[in-house]
């Protein structure tokens, strides 16, 4: 919705069902829509509880700051942590999107990149020596990749 139809007033929390609407109409996977609701409600929530944060008076520190309190909670590794905060840049988008801010305060933002991580279908070389037929003509780095 433009900020023209938005209470001036609204928190955050009170533009969770549009927000859920809005990811509802573009057609996501279900529990894409619940990634993405989740870690707008969770900083939603640490963001009143601990600033009064409201839609118009976000600011990047807010969003580094919420970075920061999961890392310290010790209970994510950076991969999660980094899964999170794209789940909230989405809402941060939906916001500038729909009117509701003027800027995003993910831009210049920076989210480490992960290491690309093969598919756990794919053996490694100590299990194929492990597994049945290991010692035959063909040798573990040839069937590394091949799934029976």
């Amino acid at each position: 919705l433009p900020i023209s139809s938005m209470n001036g007033n609204d928190t955050l929390r009170q533009l969770l069902p549009r927000y859920r609407r809005y990811l509802d109409s573009l057609r996501l996977a279900r529990r894409t829509i619940e990634h993405y609701l989740y870690e707008a409600s969770a900083f939603t929530e640490y963001s009143w509880q601990r600033h009064r944060i409201w839609p118009t008076t976000i600011r990047p520190g807010d969003v580094e700051t919420w970075e920061q309190a999961l890392v310290e909670s010790g209970r994510y590794r950076t991969t999660s942590i980094v899964t999170r905060m794209r789940g909230l840049r989405a809402f941060f988008a939906y916001m500038v999107e729909s009117g509701i801010l003027r800027n995003d305060p993910f831009v210049g933002f920076p989210l480490p990149s992960l290491p690309a991580v093969l598919p756990r279908d794919i053996l490694t070389p100590t299990e194929v020596s492990h597994s049945p037929g290991a010692g035959s003509k063909y040798s573990a780095s040839a069937t590394r990749y091949q799934m029976k």
